[in-house]
This record gives structure tokens, C-alpha cells and sequence, in this order.
């Protein structure tokens, strides 16, 4: 799934017209809600796709911490190459950090309150705590 939405905020990126619109003004201020939306879908794509790929062994919050990093990075680098590439996108730093603050507000979403009940669901449907009771006796 990760990949399928990295490609889409790659296309999404680097396009010069990536939606075929003729120059939409929907308010002030709309493009970064947009790269706050996209980095949070990508940073909660990154996380739950490492967290179910390392259960049901625990994962770390610096596990998770370091994934989530991942967005960050990509979201900055798709910002040096709308800087280096020609394509009629432009350079802007608060884009890159509205990338950040989305994926910051995915890593504090999941890790908070989401990963607490998709632990206690994977742990409780795959039965781990049967297995972990098994090995006491």
C-alpha cells in the first residue's frame, strides 16, 4: 500500500498538470492543506505497513519514529527536484514543511491512540497472548 501511495505523491509532484485543471483558485493557502493531507496518508501508509511487517514482534516507537522519517525525506526531496526539474512547479520551503507536519501529526495519531487498538486487535485475532500463555507452562 506504501508504495502504491508514494507513487501517487510522486506523480502528484512532479506533474506539471497532474489533475488536467485549468487554474483552480479555491482559497489562500489550499496547496498546503493538500501536502498535509498527502504526507499524513503517507506517513500512516510507512508506519502500519512496518508495524504489521514486524508483529507480533513489538515495535518501538523509534521504529516508528524513524519510518515516519521517511515522509519527511520524500517530501523533501520532491521539493529539490520541483526545484531542479523544469516542469513548471516551483520551489517552496513551507510546502515541505506542511509535508512534515503531516506526517508529525500521522506518527502522534497512530502512535497515541490508533497502534494501541491495532495491537490489542492483531495480538487478540492472531493469538499471540494463547501463544505467549503456552510458553509459562
Amino acid at each position: 500500500m506504501s508504495l502504491v501511495i508514494t507513487a501517487i505523491i510522486v506523480y502528484l509532484s512532479l506533474d506539471s498538470n497532474p489533475l488536467s485543471l485549468n487554474r483552480v483558485h479555491l482559497f489562500r493557502g489550499f496547496d498546503k492543506i493538500a501536502h498535509f493531507i498527502m504526507y499524513f496518508a503517507c506517513a500512516i501508509a510507512y508506519i502500519l505497513d512496518f508495524v504489521k511487517f514486524r508483529l507480533p514482534h513489538k515495535t518501538r516507537s523509534n521504529h516508528e519514529l524513524a519510518v515516519m522519517c521517511l515522509a519527511i525525506i520524500l517530501g523533501g526531496i520532491m521539493e529539490v527536484l520541483q526545484l531542479v526539474m523544469d516542469n513548471g512547479r516551483a520551489y517552496d520551503p513551507l510546502d515541505w514543511l506542511a509535508d512534515a507536519l503531516g506526517a508529525i501529526a500521522a506518527f502522534l495519531f497512530l502512535h497515541l491512540w490508533y497502534l494501541h487498538f491495532f495491537r490489542r486487535y492483531y495480538y487478540g485475532y492472531y493469538g499471540y497472548h494463547k501463544h505467549k500463555a503456552s510458553r509459562k507452562k
